[in-house]
């Protein structure tokens, strides 16, 4: 486990790992450990600001969703999107950030706004024009997602309820542009 978030220190997004000990008593006498489980640490990692607008992070909670290949939903809190050639704002893996909207041709720059509305400037001088809305994810027991790698996360029965809504609102953190939620291992 230590090495593995040794290992993230620099994955966005990424959400350490703690292992949890329990002492083993025999005849009242301690007898040594032993790893009685693990638990992932979901605290906010530190927000670093970038060159890119759409390099997203959220502060507070909540996550993005992203559709795997699988067409399953998988949720993450690394914001290092970009736009690909079919102008969809995908992450890395190239994966399609779910949101309701869509850039239109033409469009010479992107941003979103902390509510999660996304505006294109247009190329054609008619200025900044409302593309969608990105909404956020909450997760009623963060701890309880499965990592599915590269700081992407399915839901399973313990992660509970999963509900969408408006960044910024009671309960969802802000969208920042600029910027992405470093991982929140502690080398020290």
């Amino acid at each position: 486990m230590i090495s593995g978030n040794l290992a993230n220190v620099n994955t966005n997004g990424y959400k350490s790992l703690r292992p949890n000990f329990q002492e083993i008593l025999d005849d009242m006498k301690f007898t040594g450990v032993h790893l009685q489980s693990t638990q992932r640490m979901m605290q906010q990692g530190n927000l670093t600001p970038t060159e890119n607008p759409l390099n997203l992070a959220i502060s507070g909670d909540g996550f993005f969703a992203v559709e795997l290949e699988t067409g399953e939903i998988a949720y993450t809190r690394d914001g290092e999107f970009h736009l690909d050639s079919a102008l969809n704002i995908v992450n890395g893996r190239g994966l399609q950030l779910e949101w309701e909207g869509e850039i239109p041709e033409n469009t010479a720059e992107v941003r979103v706004n902390q509510d999660g509305r996304v505006l294109a400037l247009m190329n054609d001088g008619s200025g900044w024009v409302e593309a969608g809305t990105i909404s956020l994810y909450r997760v009623q027991n963060p701890s309880g997602l499965n990592n599915y790698g590269q700081s992407l996360w399915l839901p399973t029965e313990i992660s509970g309820e999963i509900t969408e809504g408006v960044a910024g609102t009671t309960g969802y953190g802000r969208i920042v542009g600029y910027t992405i939620e470093s991982s929140n291992v502690d080398v020290a």
